[in-house]
């Protein structure tokens, strides 16, 4: 179905959802883009979940001259000017599955930029790391960054960093520790409490990587949102907080900390491991001893467990009541919730799709 919700003729927003393999889409586009006036449309968010593995992941204007490795999505009808003015005035810009080019006026001046792959990840998201630099140093008042994104290319020679002094929630997704170090490398984000998910990279890897230290030295992160790509993960994959002292919120996902031998080396007393709210969220299996020694080491005060998470001991479910007991010397409260993101810190619920 596509959807479209124009709000008043001052300031106008379009979502325009695709999830029909046999829809028309460049119709569709065309008919939320055309019917507006230039210099109205500040929000857009378009999402093209069809389920099908078209490498059509550009929008072009029917008299655009630009080369594509794989045909475009044409805009019949519409002028490369009349999409430009059309696109121009956007401030917040959502999308999935379908892109205007890098070099597109649309990523001028935003607020608000989350770029994702196809949620099946069939057709994965490829940007140059210069063209995905570039885009950033338009938008110096950027204040929410979301990728799922794989880079074609790492920039070589001297870069320009980029200032972000407005950013407060960065999201990563899943890049490697390889392409990750190359983004925060000339990456500069403001004074501000920065809010940061991304990848449970191996601390002791991470901390001997000076791009990435030296990143995290100069980003305030307060709020730490953890997930990981692989089916195990061992707890030593915290050590990366280690880098983020500022850290007062935590979440983990997609970590299965379950029958685990390694445990978190860290010295109690040390002042800079005091976390205030830890989130369990799907999916995840933890065993109770992991998570007696991450509350124990970090020292933290709440621990916020969504439903569908699993806390086992000898590969039995524990029961609340239980769990609460053996967690109420080391821990002031324990909640449990049916959030899948961190209650409170503003990270875009994106892609909206209708799949899981």
């Amino acid at each position: 179905m596509d959807k479209l919700e124009p709000s008043a003729p001052l300031e106008l927003e379009i979502f325009c959802k695709i999830i029909n393999e046999a829809a028309p889409r460049p119709d569709i586009l065309y008919h939320c883009l055309d019917h507006n006036t230039p210099g109205t449309l500040e929000e857009l968010t378009i999402v093209l979940d069809d389920g099908s593995e078209d490498f059509r992941l550009f929008i072009e204007a029917e008299d655009s001259i630009t080369r594509h490795s794989h045909p475009p999505i044409i805009l019949k009808h519409m002028t490369v000017d009349r999409l430009e003015a059309a696109l121009l005035s956007t401030v917040t810009l959502r999308l999935c599955g379908a892109f205007p080019y890098w070099v597109s006026k649309a990523y001028h001046g935003l607020v608000e930029l989350c770029l994702h792959s196809k949620p099946n990840n069939s057709v994965p998201l490829e940007i140059s790391h210069s063209s995905l630099l570039r885009i950033l140093s338009l938008s110096p008042k950027l204040q929410v960054l979301d990728l799922d994104i794989k880079f074609t290319a790492i920039a070589e020679g001297f870069i320009e960093s980029v200032y972000l002094e407005d950013l407060r929630i960065l999201r990563t997704g899943l890049m490697s520790l390889h392409q990750f170090k190359h983004f925060v490398e000339y990456l500069f984000p403001g004074p501000s409490p920065l809010t940061m998910c991304y990848r449970a990279y191996d601390g002791n890897s991470v901390a001997s990587i000076t791009e990435i230290t030296a990143f995290f030295s100069r980003a305030k992160v307060e709020r730490t949102w953890l997930r990981s790509s692989h089916p195990y993960m061992d707890p030593r994959g915290l050590g990366i907080l280690k880098l983020a002292p500022h850290t007062r919120e935590l979440a983990l996902s997609q970590l299965p900390f379950y029958n685990m031998h390694a445990r978190i080396q860290v010295d109690p007393g040390d002042y800079q491991y005091h976390i205030d709210t830890l989130y369990l969220l799907p999916p995840c299996k933890i065993s109770i001893s992991n998570l007696e020694q991450i509350t124990k080491s970090f020292r933290i005060q709440k621990v916020r467990i969504h439903h569908a998470c699993l806390v086992l001991e000898d590969d039995k479910l524990i029961p609340a009541s239980t769990l609460q007991e053996r967690m109420s010397s080391i821990c002031k409260a324990i909640e449990w919730s049916d959030e899948y993101k961190p209650h409170g810190w503003g990270i875009p619920s994106f892609p909206a799709t209708t799949r899981g």
